[in-house]
């Protein structure tokens, strides 16, 4: 099943090892250059590292771990966990930025794996220069009920209607992830809780047979479906929303973690709009890709997550107004240019420029570090 998937299982082991595994090297071609009786261990393209209360521990006899993260957001409490048990240092790789988060002997560096996933996608799928036949305003799916996502679909379909939107709806509550009576949130979001409990909890839309065993990325991962060519906006839901860190020090947590929930819309010159951690336009403009859509997208600046989510069902209600092909227009230029940035390869390029800054950076830790 994991060629199905757009990121490899999780790799543990050191250089030597690596160095036998070339199905792992695309995108680490580098680690091959660090000689073998350094010590080094890699634990590569982690999930999170809790799996049926067993907790998988780095071992303690290495000078470096070299640890990343792309399928699944950072597991930053395994992390925390870690730099107590082992002496060495942990140098982690993922997808976006620490904003200011800090572990004593961890060191957080950007290192993109987003390219090599698009690249796969456009193997998989192809390019489809296909125009766009608008035939509904947004489209969202709800596989898995989160109090964000039910927030945005209920949202959506009372406000823009379930007629005028694309909608995916199954079963699977998460009840740790849904808010309680004594959880507080904005009044707005309450409301809409209630609504989709009353609702809409129990019923199922459904546009195709993605939960009949179809959750791997080969299949959830095509952007060429009308959900995403047949629609103004696309309300991405990602797997991961929390920006909010409760603790002593002001920070957010790190990302944005994105996965081929948005990496479709790029591909797809689809206009979207990020249901995640905050910074996701922010953290995309600045490796090169355009969101001028003619509607507000300042609520990516909001740290506080349920205040960037109040901000979204505001957005909803504003674009409710707007005629579905108004929305496609004011989004069609800045849409089609990434697009076209991705089926060009600058934005290949522009990926492979920072990581190689990341990797000059590992390698002259490695070497201060090891001697």
């Amino acid at each position: 099943m994991e060629h199905n998937m757009l990121v490899p299982l999780p790799f543990n082991g050191n250089v030597h090892e690596f160095k036998k595994r070339i199905d792992l090297h695309i995108g680490y071609e580098w680690i091959n250059q660090i000689p073998t009786n350094k010590k080094i261990y890699l634990a590569l393209f982690q999930r999170w590292p809790y799996v049926s209360d067993v907790v998988i521990n780095l071992p303690n006899n290495y000078d470096v771990h070299i640890v990343s993260f792309h399928l699944e957001a950072i597991d930053v409490d395994w992390l925390k966990a870690q730099s107590k048990l082992i002496n060495g240092e942990i140098i982690v790789l993922f997808d976006g930025s620490s904003n200011g988060y800090t572990i004593p002997k961890v060191r957080f560096l950007s290192y993109y794996y987003w390219h090599i996933q698009l690249d796969k996608m456009m193997e998989w799928f192809g390019i489809d220069d296909t125009p766009k036949k608008i035939t509904h305003k947004a489209s969202v799916f709800c596989n898995r009920i989160t109090s964000t996502k039910l927030t945005v679909f209920t949202a959506l379909a009372e406000y823009i209607g379930t007629d005028n939107c694309i909608l995916v709806l199954h079963k699977w509550l998460e009840e740790k992830n849904i808010i309680h009576d004594n959880d507080y949130v904005p009044i707005l979001i309450r409301e809409l809780h209630k609504i989709f409990f009353d609702k809409y909890y129990g019923n199922e839309y459904t546009i195709d047979d993605f939960n009949d065993g179809l959750n791997q990325q080969k299949y959830t991962a095509n952007p060429w479906q009308p959900s995403y060519q047949n629609c103004a906006l696309h309300f991405t839901n990602e797997s991961f929303d929390s920006s909010d860190c409760f603790d002593s020090a002001l920070y957010s947590y790190p990302g944005p973690f994105i996965t081929e929930k948005t990496l479709k819309c790029l591909l797809g010159g689809t206009a979207f709009v990020p249901i995640g951690q905050f910074d996701t336009y922010g953290t995309l403009k600045r490796l090169g890709f355009r969101f001028d859509y003619g509607f507000d997208t300042s609520f990516d600046t909001i740290i506080q997550d349920n205040d960037r989510l109040v901000a979204v069902i505001k957005l909803i209600q504003t674009v409710a107004t707007e005629a579905s092909i108004d929305i496609f227009n004011g989004t069609k230029e800045s849409s089609d240019y990434n697009f076209n940035y991705i089926k060009g390869g600058d934005f290949s390029k522009r990926c492979y420029m920072i990581n190689q800054h990341t990797v000059e950076q590992i390698m002259e830790h490695i070497d201060l570090v090891t001697g």
